[in-house]
């Protein structure tokens, strides 16, 4: 050893970044094997939704419960600006999440409101 040499050998920094090598290999040799849909990665937004509904209700089951027994309110006490809500309900037609008739009939509903 010369005298610039401090420090743990190089074996002991090596194995573990090797292991950690190890591990990822093996991982992606499970994906690639089965695929990405059949290693357990949801790629179905929607499926996986319906996966985690469950746990989401009761969630929001308990989270409901705790405010109740608490004596907090779990709605809104403030409405929204008509205008913002004119603005979100646009957006939600223009992202395709709703169609022309609901946006018109919520619309409507807004406008008669305000």
């Amino acid at each position: 050893m010369t005298s610039h040499d401090f420090g743990p050998p190089k074996f002991f920094i090596n194995a573990p970044i090797g292991m950690v090598c190890m591990i990822i290999g093996q991982v992606l040799m499970k994906v690639g094997a089965r695929g990405a849909a059949g290693s357990g990665i949801v790629l179905n937004p929607g499926k996986a939704r319906e996966d985690l509904s469950p746990w989401a209700q009761a969630a929001g089951g308990l989270v409901k419960d705790a405010l109740g027994e608490s004596g907090i309110s779990a709605g809104k006490s403030e409405k929204l600006p008509f205008d913002e809500q004119l603005r979100r309900l646009h957006q939600l037609k223009v992202d395709g999440l709703i169609t022309e008739a609901e946006y018109q009939a919520k619309r409507k509903k807004i406008l008669d409101e305000a």
